[in-house]
């Protein structure tokens, strides 16, 4: 689940690892997830942190929501 409690936490520990590796399955987590309309905006902010040059994050976001 990603929400504001756990947030700050998740980024701060994304900046840490070499996000090339995981984009893809962080995406389908996130794309999974139930998120609650108060929770959009910390998915957002999460997704934020995920673009990484050369990762293609928005193209596999939209290949997500549209299969």
């Amino acid at each position: 689940m990603i929400n504001d409690e756990v947030k700050d936490r998740l980024i701060e520990e994304l900046k840490t690892v070499n996000l090339s590796k995981f984009v893809s399955e962080a995406v389908s987590y996130i794309c999974a997830a139930k998120l609650r309309s108060t929770d959009i905006q910390a998915a957002v902010q999460v997704c934020a942190v995920l673009t990484v040059p050369g990762s293609g994050l928005l193209s596999l976001i939209s290949s997500q929501i549209y299969t």
